[in-house]
């Protein structure tokens, strides 16, 4: 009986460690929509509307660029905006959603241990049902919050249902920023599409050289030649490459990925892939 109970406690420790709630930013943004259908007057309706703007992360007012919902390419405070128009003024929109679920956006590292360890992303999934005078339309929306300060830094409909097949996000790579391309490596590294992460991994590097942790987590996937078999058809130049990658991790990481790299380093040097 004892046994059992330890086995019980070594399965469910880890389970209730990384157990993830919804983030405050989705919440409120997603709580938001809502609200707005019950404010009583402008100035509630004013501040609900700033209070989902101000759940995006953004270098200035105008936050991040959505293209959501069927609509336009748009800023997210004008996503807000819109919203507001909609739901509270014209009455032309009502909202009902749901969060199905909230995980960590894993990234390669030397073991599956570290992974949530160095997890810098989390992805919420959420139902959400427009109803307008021509119907009901269903969305399944994917959103990418950082960790660091909480905020929402990428968010965009699937067509796939989280209930029956895992969604991926969009591949218009265009308008993607720093932070949505990490987030949406990660993502695509979680879920196992290594060729996706790896092109992400690689527009990442492509415009920020100088980013030590994408070279760190593009020289493990090099080396493994995970999602850039075809590319490195050659165990022997997918290596090469993957030491540049991680000279670069070297010479411009944090001191943990530096100290990350200089491991890997060595122990590629030594024959010693233990990982």
């Amino acid at each position: 009986m004892r046994q059992i109970l330890i086995i019980m406690c070594l399965w469910i420790v880890p389970s209730l460690l990384w157990a993830i709630g919804t983030p405050e930013s989705v919440r409120k943004f997603y709580g938001g929509m809502v609200d707005l259908e019950k404010a009583s007057d402008v100035n509630m309706a004013n501040r609900i509307q700033q209070t989902m703007a101000s759940c995006f992360m953004a270098s200035d007012k105008s936050g991040i660029e959505l293209t959501i919902d069927g609509l336009n390419t748009m800023p997210s405070t004008l996503y807000t905006m819109k919203l507001h128009t909609m739901i509270f003024r014209e009455k032309s929109l009502k909202v009902s959603c749901n969060v199905i679920n909230t995980e960590l956006v894993e990234q390669p590292d030397q073991n599956g241990i570290e992974q949530k360890k160095g997890a810098q992303h989390y992805v919420s999934y959420i139902k959400k049902d427009y109803t307008r005078n021509d119907g009901t339309s269903s969305y399944n929306d994917l959103v990418f919050t950082l960790i660091s300060n909480g905020l929402i830094v990428s968010m965009e409909n699937t067509t796939e249902d989280r209930n029956s097949k895992t969604p991926r996000p969009s591949e218009d790579n265009e308008r993607l920023s720093l932070e949505q391309l990490r987030a949406k490596a990660a993502y695509c590294y979680t879920k196992k599409d290594y060729v996706q992460a790896y092109e992400y991994y690689e527009q990442l590097v492509k415009v920020a050289p100088t980013d030590g942790d994408a070279a760190y987590r593009i020289a493990l996937l090099t080396f493994w030649r995970k999602g850039c078999k075809v590319k490195y058809k050659k165990k022997k130049l997918a290596e090469e490459k993957a030491k540049e990658y991680i000279d670069v991790a070297i010479r411009y990481g944090s001191d943990e990925i530096r100290e990350k790299a200089m491991n890997v380093r060595d122990n590629w040097n030594n024959d010693n892939v233990y990982f």
